[in-house]
C-alpha cells in the first residue's frame, strides 16, 4: 500500500470512529435513536461528505454505534468478572448479579438502539440479517462471562450455555422497557428477573 493510500485508510478510520462516538453520544444525551446526516455531521465536527464517504445511509452508521455499544458492554462485563473470578471460594449469586447490574448489562441507550433497529428490521429483510448477526456476536461475547462466572458460584446451567446466555438478555431488555419514567423501579425489576433466569436455569 502506498503512503497517500494509507493516510487516506487511516482517515477514514479516524472519520468513522468519530462519528460513532457522536452518535452514541447524541443518543445518550437525547434519548433519541435516529438522527438526521446534518446532525451527526454537526456533533462529530464534520461534513456531509465526510459522512458520505464511510456510510452509504443513517442505517449503516447507526449498525456500527450498536455494535460498538455492545463490545464496550462485553468489556466492561469482562473487566468486572475478572476480580470476581479470582476470588478464592464460591461466590454467592446474589453478588455475581448485582455486579453484573453494576457494570451496566442493562445499558438503556443501547436496549433503545436495538429496540430502534429491531422495528427496522421487522419489515426489512436485510436489515435483520445484519441484525441477527450483530446479536450473535454479543451473545457469544456475554456467554463465556456467564459461564464462568455460574461455574464459580457452584451452580450448573440446566440449559445449554446458548440458551442461558440468551435468556438472560431478552429479560434484561425487558425489564428495561417496564418503568422509562421510574428508575428505583427499573433497577429493581432488572435485579429481580436477572436473578430469577439465574437461579432458574442452573442448579
Amino acid at each position: 500500500m502506498k503512503v497517500t493510500e494509507a493516510r487516506t485508510t487511516r482517515r477514514r478510520t479516524n472519520t468513522r470512529a468519530r462519528l460513532i462516538e457522536a452518535t452514541d453520544e447524541l443518543i445518550r444525551e437525547s434519548g433519541r435513536t435516529w438522527f438526521t446526516v446534518e446532525e451527526v455531521c454537526r456533533a462529530a465536527g464534520y461534513t456531509r461528505g465526510a459522512f458520505y464517504s464511510s456510510y452509504d445511509t443513517m442505517e449503516d452508521l447507526l449498525f456500527e454505534v450498536y455494535e460498538h455499544q455492545n463490545d464496550a458492554l462485553v468489556e466492561r462485563l469482562r473487566n468486572t468478572a475478572a476480580p470476581l473470578l479470582r476470588t478464592k471460594g464460591v461466590l454467592e449469586t446474589d453478588r455475581v448479579v448485582r455486579q453484573l447490574l453494576k457494570a451496566g448489562v442493562a445499558d438503556q441507550p443501547r436496549i433503545a438502539l436495538h429496540a430502534a433497529l429491531v422495528a427496522r428490521a421487522a419489515h426489512q429483510p436485510e436489515i435483520a440479517h445484519v441484525l441477527d448477526a450483530q446479536v450473535e456476536r454479543f451473545r457469544e461475547g456475554l456467554q463465556g462471562i456467564f459461564v464462568a462466572l455460574i461455574a464459580k458460584t457452584g451452580r450448573t446451567m440446566t440449559v445449554t450455555p446458548e440458551a442461558f446466555t440468551r435468556a438472560l438478555m431478552a429479560a434484561q431488555a425487558g425489564a428495561s422497557g417496564q418503568f422509562l419514567s421510574d428508575r428505583a423501579a427499573t433497577e429493581e425489576v432488572r435485579y429481580l428477573t436477572a436473578l430469577a433466569v439465574v437461579e432458574g436455569l442452573s442448579a
